[in-house]
């Protein structure tokens, strides 16, 4: 079996497995995202994943820009939300384009996007990649600024 694994999902289920994929997450999952992903998979799913997620004890941080900001500022709020304000950042719009929602953890990068009825994803599984992705991640975590400043 090849070292590098390819898996592609397909509409409101597809995005709703890579979501709970991200239960398997040892301590923390990163990434960038534009939120709003509750508007695809509805309340009920999503709620039933932020209990998961914190139950389990896994950190989220986030990058995104100004199109996540007013998101952030509606529904990240303490018990209710599986981030916590502190980790979110943010880059302006001019800098950083955002689209969609990207999650890495353990060896896993992947990659969810909905717009106008398309719904897709992919998990790609590297180690190698995933190291990659985690080194730009945290160079722009260093760049970024507090989510709160904004609030």
């Amino acid at each position: 079996m090849p070292k590098t694994q390819v898996r592609n999902y397909f509409g409101v289920e597809g995005i709703k497995q890579i979501i709970w994929n991200c239960l398997k997450a040892k301590t923390e999952v990163i990434g960038y995202s534009q939120f709003g992903r509750v508007s695809v998979v509805g309340e009920k799913f999503y709620s039933k994943y932020v209990e998961e997620f914190k139950l389990r004890k896994i950190v989220d941080r986030s990058i995104t820009n100004e199109l996540g900001l007013e998101h952030v500022r509606t529904f990240v709020k303490p018990g209710e939300h599986q981030q916590n304000l502190d980790n979110v950042r943010m880059i302006p719009k001019d800098k950083y384009y955002v689209s969609g929602d990207t999650s890495i953890y353990n060896n896993i990068y992947a990659v969810c996007w909905w717009d106008k009825g398309e719904i897709v994803g992919i998990e790609l599984e590297n180690p190698k990649l995933v190291k990659l992705q985690k080194s730009i991640f945290e160079m722009m975590w260093s760049l970024a600024e507090p989510i709160s400043k904004y609030i």
